[in-house]
């Protein structure tokens, strides 16, 4: 996975944000519905906000690990983290 490249890992880490946000969104929700009266199990409302809150916040980092991760390995298999060019390519068309 680490040396597939980094757009699998940055995918991880807005999945982790987006996650995140449905959390917070979610914990809104519960809370309104909680002081509504509409969910009468007791510690439901904290067990939920707790759960979405926090497997956002792992999957989040979780994501930001791996992608460093992924910059050490292309660093230290000999790869630039840039390529810089003086000359540009020259199209096959000739231009008029």
């Amino acid at each position: 996975m680490l040396t597939a490249g980094t757009r699998p890992l940055r995918i991880i880490s807005i999945l982790g944000s987006l996650s995140v946000l449905l959390g917070i969104a979610i914990s809104v929700y519960a809370l309104w519905a909680k002081l509504h009266h509409q969910i009468p199990v007791q510690g439901y409302t904290s067990l939920l906000i707790v759960v979405c809150f926090f497997s956002g916040i792992i999957l989040l980092s979780l994501g930001v690990i791996a992608e460093y991760l992924a910059l050490l390995l292309t660093t230290t298999m000999g790869k630039p983290l840039y390529v810089t060019v003086s000359v540009p390519a020259v199209n096959d068309k000739v231009r008029p």
